[in-house]
């Protein structure tokens, strides 16, 4: 009985071993270039969030220009800085494991220096 449960566990142990080293870590060029693509998807949603934010300080800077309060203004302003924080976060990471370089944010004619 000792024997048979002994052969049986020694058996799914190297059953184990030859099916886990594939679904531990990808490995190969298509697994690098999957990853790239992720990473390059997380930077085009950091770039889209980021004028996306862009976009509604300049409305809630008119509404209060025109004495209007912001309010739902304000709220998406939130809404979309929690939601680019985490894409920078999981973005980080990826550059992290993958030894990737994370592009810059693109230069908004807005966020340039005034001249003089």
């Amino acid at each position: 009985m000792k024997s048979t449960r002994t052969i049986t566990i020694l058996a799914l142990a190297a059953a184990l071993l030859a099916v886990c080293p594939v679904g531990w870590a990808e490995t190969g060029a298509g697994a690098l270039a999957h990853r790239k693509a992720e990473f390059n998807k997380r930077v085009a949603k950091r770039n889209q969030l980021h004028a996306k934010l862009a976009q509604l300080d300049v409305q809630a800077a008119q509404a209060v220009k025109d004495g209007r309060t912001p309010t739902q203004l304000n709220a998406k302003q939130i809404s979309t800085q929690d939601q680019l924080d985490l894409t920078r976060l999981r973005l980080e990471t990826v550059a992290m494991r993958n030894d990737f370089v994370i592009p810059p944010l693109p230069q908004d004619d807005q966020d340039a220096p005034a001249p003089g």
